[in-house]
């Protein structure tokens, strides 16, 4: 089955045969997964009605056996342990923290977490922590000319905080591992926050707010560029 680079990312990182996928659209990672990796049962979970149905039809033309489908919002759809590893990704970091608390019970009876949100990296690393779950690796993938971070979770006998702020921003794991999409990723942020510091810097009247908005564009530009070429 022929999925996207950010699909095959993901399931690069699953380390447990029975998997949940929250959110999971039109079921091509759970299919992916019980064909080419080591996943002999998925449950595949959306809160709409027809990503489902579309699911459940891309997987019996497959012929991918051994998916549960399953209607509902979040970690609701499932009983705790019943997933070793759950996957949350399609959907913005802020939406996938009210996930994670709600279902707090059932996510703890998980061994593995893959996120892999959108938009709010920085905001999800740190509900992660906030939720006394431990970030053991993470990566990125540039797909469909977007980038993805995909941080593996887990939920029990981690010590791993005390995170910097430009860990939280960058990722502790990225920073260390330096994999070529990050430096990538560094390159484009410094140039787009060049061009912000640019823009604000040649206005008219720059004013105090002004001024602040361009300290602080200046400031991510160089810690972007420092990550660019460090190593």
């Amino acid at each position: 089955m022929n999925v996207s680079g950010r699909i095959e990312k993901i399931a690069e990182y699953i380390a447990f045969a029975r998997i949940a996928d929250i959110g999971t659209d039109h079921g091509y990672l759970p299919i992916f997964a019980i064909q080419s990796k080591n996943v002999e049962w998925a449950v595949a979970a959306d809160i709409n009605e027809q990503p489902l149905l579309c699911a459940r039809e891309n997987a019996e033309a497959a012929g991918a056996a051994g998916i549960e489908f399953r209607l509902g919002y979040g970690l609701e759809v499932l009983r705790p342990g019943e997933a070793d590893t759950i996957v949350i990704a399609g959907m913005g970091g802020k939406q996938m923290a009210d996930i994670l608390r709600r279902g707090r019970y059932v996510a703890t009876g998980a061994r593995q977490l893959l996120l892999s949100p959108h938009l709010d990296v920085p905001f999800v690393r740190r509900e992660v922590h906030a939720l006394d779950f431990g970030i053991v690796a993470e990566d990125m993938v540039r797909d469909g000319g977007k980038y993805y971070n995909i941080l593996d979770v887990r939920t029990s006998n981690i010590q791993e905080y005390d995170y910097s702020e430009e860990e939280y921003l960058l990722g502790r794991y990225l920073m260390n591992t330096r994999p070529p999409v990050f430096v990538e990723f560094c390159r484009h942020m410094a140039a787009r926050y060049d061009k912000i510091a640019a823009r604000i810097e040649g206005a008219p009247r720059l004013g105090e707010a002004g001024a602040v908005r361009l300290a602080e564009a200046v400031r991510l530009r160089d810690m972007y560029r420092r990550s660019a070429v460090n190593g």
